[in-house]
């Protein structure tokens, strides 16, 4: 008997003597634990994530990886989601649903890692970067239209920190975090001054905070079968899934050399007095594709999934009834998937206000806005506040939320959205008839880019702009004064506008405008969503029917968005060789306590026994 085998029946047996795996496929209730009361008690637990070896070695009928596989942590760490994705609901996913622990599906395995490490660019030398990442899931996950893949890094005072990686993945995505290795470089203003010299990526399988005490549990890549105890075969077999078991405590570090700021930053088994320290400063979450709304007749907002990752496949939709009464007048979802910034107005009256709307009904507001009219988010995690003559940039990251910067509008604005593509703030105004673009940082005495709307383009009431993430350049116009979705856009060579009109019989009086991934359109119109999605041969748009469309004819209130794959990357703050991978033989990975799955506790409540039995054999 080979090793993994025995392996596994050894720590079947102990776990109480049931042998047998949850199959694949499977709609089981995997998440056991999934609850967020505060930043200092929440709790996360999922179970059957895949745990696959980065390290692989060829030898005859064994796929090894380039490098045997010491810089691939990034692809392990995204394709442990990926199969779980396959294994529950989503069978289509390639490599599909298997049980992944056994030897007899290693090398599949392998060849999977080599194929997403090659879809991320990954060097056997120096890893995975950033964009890599984050470009490698996307374009392996985009094809299957049932996903939104974010990947966010630490940038200015934001930094992801363990009760917000514990909220997105209770909010239902999967999560992978990488953490940075620090050298610590002396102390400035009290607070350790660190520099990144690597980094590594596990997947998350469990969190708790509780009692003072924040701990959190991986699936490390870079676990394997004990070199020592049979260094012919160790890197030529998967090892025995399990947990890596991290203390998680909370940083005040200085960064950034003679330009140093500060930031609050999760540890992970942090020893004080030592010359290193581990840093969480990215993380890349899976989550089902999403469409949102909101209803001022219900006074509630709602979600409507393709599907569920953490269980079966099928679609849902969900409801939000509001514990007050507010109107609301505009909402976006946050770049970390679990809360929503709205913009309401209180029915006894008064101005505008921004405020946060979670899951448990409650909507927080912040100070009022005189004639706050919508909001967007960028990329770059800064929200976007539209009054009617002035456009604000705020960060959401900062429990102040201070704005950062202002301009001044030539005219009464109707609408804005971000394009990701050229980071700039888009704003229409349909009373001069232009649509304005600014930088990002909404600088001090830099004029907008200006694109006249040419008198052709009927415009009126309540109107929508969006940009399609296949289709960079083009402005997309929806308002009540025409039946037309209108795509304006510079022609070439800078040398006036073209336009193209969308009509189609079913759309009337439209009142909001968006895309997802694929660069399908979605049009609310009369209280209803039409999905169109570009037809090349005639160059035009085709109304998908209802049956097709996940969000086909659903109810909805003036305001549609689907959520879109987003990172906050930016190549000057998050490449280069500190950004390189650690090679796992270095000795410069943090190495918690191992706790290996109980295979026989197929339901994930810890005993074994004969509802394991029928849950295998359901």
């Amino acid at each position: 008997m080979n090793r993994i085998k025995t392996q596994l029946i050894i720590s079947t047996m102990l776990c109480g003597g049931l042998i047998g795996l949850a199959t694949p496929d499977s709609a089981h209730a995997d998440v056991v634990t999934s609850f967020y009361a505060s930043s200092n008690s929440y709790g996360y637990e999922i179970f059957h994530m895949p745990d696959l070896d980065q390290r692989r070695m060829t030898r005859p009928g064994s796929f090894g990886l380039p490098g045997n596989g010491n810089m691939y942590c990034a692809p392990t760490s995204t394709m442990n989601m990926i199969m779980y994705a396959a294994n529950h609901g989503f069978s289509t996913v390639n490599p599909g649903p298997n049980l992944w622990q056994f030897q007899a599906t290693y090398n599949l395995a392998g060849v999977n890692l080599l194929n997403l490490g090659t879809f991320m660019s990954t060097s056997a030398t120096s890893g995975t970067g950033g964009a890599g990442w984050d470009d490698g899931a996307k374009n392996w996950l985009d094809p299957y239209g049932f996903f939104t893949v974010t990947t966010q890094f630490a940038n200015g005072s934001y930094s992801p920190r363990t009760h917000g990686l514990t909220q997105t993945a209770v909010s239902g995505a999967l999560v992978a975090l990488c953490y940075g290795r620090y050298d610590i470089n002396g102390t400035l203003f009290g607070r350790p001054l660190v520099a990144r010299t690597g980094g590594h990526c596990v997947t998350i399988s469990k969190t708790n905070s509780g009692f003072g005490q924040n701990k959190i549990w991986v699936r490390d890549p870079a676990d394997e079968p004990d070199k020592n105890s049979d260094p012919a075969n160790y890197l030529f077999t998967q090892s025995t899934f399990g947990n890596r078991k991290f203390d998680a405590l909370d940083l005040n570090i200085q960064y950034g050399g003679a330009q140093s700021q500060w930031r609050t930053m999760t540890t992970l088994n942090y020893a004080p007095g030592g010359d290193k320290v581990a840093l969480v400063d990215g993380y890349m979450a899976i989550a089902p594709k999403s469409g949102y709304s909101y209803s001022n007749n219900g006074h509630s907002f709602n979600f409507h999934f393709v599907g569920q990752m953490q269980g079966s496949g099928q679609g849902s939709s969900v409801s939000f009834e509001l514990a007050d009464n507010f109107n609301m007048m505009d909402m976006i979802i946050h770049p970390d998937l679990y809360w929503q910034v709205v913009l309401t107005t209180d029915p006894a009256g008064g101005p505008p206000a921004l405020g946060k709307a979670r899951t448990n009904h409650e909507i927080i507001r912040a100070a009022p806005v005189s004639d706050a009219k919508k909001i967007f988010i960028g990329r770059n995690r800064r929200l976007y506040l539209l009054s009617d003559t002035q456009l604000f940039c705020i960060d959401i990251d900062d429990p102040a939320w201070p704005v950062e910067s202002s301009v001044v509008l030539p005219g009464v604005a109707d609408a804005l959205t971000y394009d990701d593509a050229t980071d700039e703030v888009i704003v229409l105004l349909i009373a001069e008839s232009s649509i304005l673009s600014y930088p990002s940082t909404l600088p001090d005495r830099v004029a907008p880019t200006v694109l006249p709307i040419p008198g052709t383009v009927l415009m009126g009431g309540n109107a929508s702009i969006a940009c399609s993430p296949q289709d960079p350049g083009v402005y997309w116009i929806a308002t009540e004064g025409s039946n037309s979705i209108y795509g304006i856009q510079q022609s070439p060579l800078a040398i006036g506008v073209s336009v193209e009109e969308v009509s189609i019989p079913s759309i009337t009086d439209p009142t909001s405008v968006d895309f997802d991934d694929a660069g399908n359109m979605f049009v609310v119109t009369n209280g209803a969503v039409v999905q169109l999605t570009p037809n090349p041969l005639k160059d035009g748009w085709d109304e998908v029917p209802a049956a097709e469309s996940p969000f086909g004819r659903i109810a909805v209130g003036p305001m549609f968005r689907v959520t879109r794959s987003r990172t906050n990357y930016v190549e000057s703050e998050h490449s280069g060789p500190e950004w390189n991978n650690i090679d796992p033989e270095s000795g410069d990975l943090v190495v918690g306590e191992f706790e290996a799955d109980c295979i026989g506790d197929t339901n994930g409540d810890r005993l074994v026994n004969v509802s394991d039995l029928l849950n295998l054999l359901a």
